[in-house]
């Protein structure tokens, strides 16, 4: 609504559409396909997919966002929710593939409350710092977006990248 004028009733159909439908897609047939490489012999599946996912849906996002175009942007959506919103399926089983049995319940705790503080409290509020503190224009909300993306992508990745390695290593030593 800041960005292309659309009254609030559009942006919530549209973005609601474009979030909801492909983040229900994404995460039923990211969900499959983790599974089903992890089942022929990727122990890191849980991990690699949601880095490639991150490496395709983040720099579609950044050129939806920075296109000016309605269309290009619900586009881009499309893909970053049906690629990056699938963590909600296959994270926590990763949790578990690498977590020792006595550690799982704090673990998942702890994925919890990270989630719940970086989704709800950091991100947001990144965004609105840099709309109205740095940038000090509110119709500049999808930059504000980019930038925090363009800080938390890599940070992901590396994690996502550790997260693999560990996998491995504890699918060799369970090997053993």
């Amino acid at each position: 609504s800041r960005t292309y004028g659309w009254p609030i009733e559009t942006v919530g159909i549209a973005y609601g559409a474009t979030q909801g439908g492909a983040g229900v897609v994404g995460l039923l047939a990211m969900g499959w396909l983790v599974e089903r490489l992890y089942n022929r012999g990727m122990v890191d599946a849980h991990a690699k997919v949601p880095a490639i996912a991150l490496c395709i849906s983040i720099p579609a996002m950044i050129g939806g966002i920075l296109s000016g175009s309605p269309a290009a942007f619900l586009a881009a959506s499309i893909a970053f929710w049906g690629a990056t919103y699938t963590y909600a399926g296959y994270a926590p089983a990763a949790l578990q593939l690498g977590t020792p049995a006595s550690l799982r319940a704090s673990v998942g705790a702890v994925y919890v409350t990270f989630l719940s503080v970086m989704g709800l409290f950091i991100g947001p509020t990144m965004v609105s710092w840099f709309t109205e503190g740095v940038l000090q224009d509110k119709s500049k909300i999808g930059l504000s977006l980019v930038f925090v993306m363009v800080i938390w992508t890599p940070i992901a990745l590396a994690s996502l990248l550790v997260i693999a390695k560990r996998l491995r290593a504890r699918h060799a030593r369970d090997m053993l």
